[in-house]
């Protein structure tokens, strides 16, 4: 699952031996510092951030199911859509054919062709 926070884009994958954990993978440091304070203030107990390297993340984080769940609702409570709207602006014209994306390279705008 991708999910585009404030603290940056993050995104959450099974963990592959433990059925009732995830993997949080995230790309951007001071992300991670606050995403990891925020896991070990809802468990209790520290999370550990391995690097990756290679792939679009770098780095990875494993939790419990029900503490990342936390940690989405809470990330949740934080989005502002008045704040979203304020600083961001896309005009495509009075005839959009146009795409937006983010991808590991940053925003990526592609026209799309009409038939």
């Amino acid at each position: 699952m991708l999910l585009f926070t404030r603290l940056g884009r993050i995104s959450l994958l099974q963990h592959p031996v433990d059925a009732a954990s995830l993997l949080i993978h995230a790309e951007q440091q001071d992300g991670v510092d606050r995403l990891v304070a925020m896991l070990d203030e809802i468990a209790g107990h520290c999370h550990d951030v391995q690097p990756l390297h290679e792939g679009d993340y770098r780095f990875e984080i494993a939790a419990s199911k029900a503490t990342v769940a936390e940690a989405v609702a809470r990330l949740v409570a934080q989005i502002s859509y008045l704040e979203f709207m304020r600083t961001v602006r896309f005009d495509f014209g009075s005839q959009p054919g146009f795409m937006l994306m983010v991808s590991p390279n940053g925003l990526e705008v592609s026209r799309v062709k009409s038939k």
